[in-house]
């Protein structure tokens, strides 16, 4: 299988361009920060473990805590106008992945005693979700999946057009979250201004009132910086993804949207991803460079969660632009998620699985492949 290579597109050498006077962005191993580049301020954004409530509001700009995550997702299963659907299986799978993901932020793998990375981790997942409910819902709403070509209401799409099952729409929507969902949804956490005018690190702060181009440039240089650190946490993700594959299968169980023995359900699963967490890594790895371009380059276009409010960057809660020219690296990487966990050959077992039938021998070689030579 063809592999987005960045390299050969150009997109090392250009998020290499922005550079911070006195400040190198290297690699890093650690999402430890040794010293921050100027005091922390005191007054941060409340930590996501640490938020109370139950109830839901898309424009919200706090974090959602476990429990409004998990009631928002049972508020769109239930909403009448997506239940049945042949996109509905995403959905259902995806409030139990994201209670394990959030268990793991307050207490296991993705929690992190840096402040400023803990932020950040939040803000990501607070973006994906809040946006995959939001996207979700205006597809149906506007109709917009009988039109649109990718991202989610993409996938939305080709689910309608091909009659998938739930199985199929919930791999192939899985491949589109963690390629370029992922990508916008960082790319918004490095543009977003209010988010980091509460991080503990001044040089990242935009001064408001202010739309210059070479400050910007700067600032954005930094926030970068606290990007890379942040790698390491965001890495840390891709063995939690691997291991939840057999969530999906559980999920989607418990709705009768999948038949068949469920043991032998999730020995597919087990066969059919044996690198999975490879596999999902080598994905999130590419989405990890697509945001920065996306954020760095100002002909990538403007990043659909986001709105020009008084001079700053915000996110735009509850509201997402459908009417623009995707980037051709946001376009390359969304394809070569579907090329290694929904193409057409995995699509077929996946629709034999939805039947509770199995995939024959030959289909299982032919998919599996090398699968941890992607």
């Amino acid at each position: 299988m063809a592999v987005l290579t960045l390299r050969s597109m150009g997109f090392l050498a250009l998020l290499n361009i922005v550079s911070v006077p006195g400040c190198l962005t290297p690699k890093h191993e650690s999402s430890q920060v040794s010293e921050p580049l100027h005091q922390p301020r005191v007054d941060t954004k409340t930590d996501f473990c640490e938020v109370r409530g139950s109830e839901p509001r898309l424009d919200d700009p706090g974090f959602w805590n476990g429990v409004m995550v998990q009631n928002a997702l049972e508020n769109l299963i239930s909403d009448l106008k997506l239940a049945g659907t042949p996109w509905y299986g995403y959905p259902v799978a995806y409030k139990k992945m994201t209670a394990r993901r959030d268990e793991a932020r307050c207490r296991g793998v993705l929690k992190s005693d840096v402040k400023g990375m803990a932020l950040i981790n939040h803000q990501l997942a607070d973006n994906m979700t809040r946006w995959f409910i939001t996207i979700t819902k205006l597809c149906v709403a506007t109709q917009e999946y009988l039109v649109a070509q990718t991202g989610v209401c993409g996938r939305m799409n080709a689910a309608y057009r091909s009659n998938a099952t739930p199985l199929e729409s919930a791999m192939a929507m899985t491949a589109v979250y963690i390629s370029s969902h992922l990508a916008e949804s960082l790319a918004a956490v490095i543009l977003d201004d209010e988010f980091w005018s509460q991080y503990p690190v001044l040089a990242t702060q935009m001064p408001s009132g202010t739309l210059d181009k070479t400050q910007r440039k700067q600032v954005l240089g930094y926030r970068i910086r606290e990007i890379k650190l942040y790698k390491t946490l965001f890495d840390k993700f891709n063995g939690l993804l691997g291991g939840s594959i057999p969530l999906v299968a559980d999920a989607l169980r418990e709705k009768n949207l999948l038949k068949g023995p469920l043991a032998t359900i999730e020995l597919l699963f087990a066969q059919l991803l044996p690198c999975k967490s490879l596999l999902f890594g080598k994905i999130r790895d590419q989405a990890f460079e697509v945001a920065q371009l996306l954020a760095l380059d100002p002909n990538q276009g403007f990043n659909p969660m986001m709105e020009l409010r008084d001079q700053r960057y915000v996110l735009n809660y509850g509201h997402y632009v459908f009417e623009r020219q995707p980037s051709r690296a946001l376009l390359n990487l969304e394809q070569s998620a579907l090329d290694a966990v929904a193409n057409p050959l995995a699509m077929g077992i996946y629709r034999l699985m939805g039947r509770g039938e199995s995939p024959s021998q030959e289909q299982m070689k032919g998919f599996l492949g090398d699968r941890c030579g992607i």
